[in-house]
């Protein structure tokens, strides 16, 4: 694409996976595609699906607690956070000694110089209503 960055067309998963095992994470994916079909529509349907309700990726270190990463743009930040807060199976997660961030990310134009994926971390704390 003319005037666009190339880093502008990685997803905020891809990204986020690759800064974590750059600082030494096993990372899987556990968002996927769940495929349905429904007869009275007689059409398929489609939608995505987290582990948990709120993990795209779940990121694995020794002397580390389990991390589950909720990705996203900052157009949609906000909407991730809650999700994550809402969720009936946070709880669960931070009370077996695993961690919940949602991970933001944004396109920086810095002075004139290469564009710059700028992220923005949130973590859940165990003050879940």
């Amino acid at each position: 694409m003319k005037g666009k960055s190339r880093g502008a067309k990685t997803s905020p998963l891809s990204r986020s996976k690759k800064c974590l095992e750059q600082d030494g994470y096993t990372v899987e994916i556990t968002e996927y595609m769940k495929v349905g079909y429904d007869p009275k529509e007689h059409r398929r349907f489609a939608f995505r699906k987290d582990l948990l309700g709120f993990g795209d990726l779940l990121a694995l270190k020794a002397g580390h607690p389990p991390l589950l990463v909720q990705c996203t743009n900052m157009n949609h930040f906000a909407e991730r956070c809650q999700k994550v807060q809402h969720s009936l199976l946070a709880p669960l997660w931070l009370a077996c000694g695993g961690r919940a961030e949602v991970w933001g990310w944004s396109l920086r134009h810095w002075k004139g110089k290469v564009n710059k994926w700028q992220q923005t971390v949130w973590e859940l704390n165990g003050n879940v209503p």
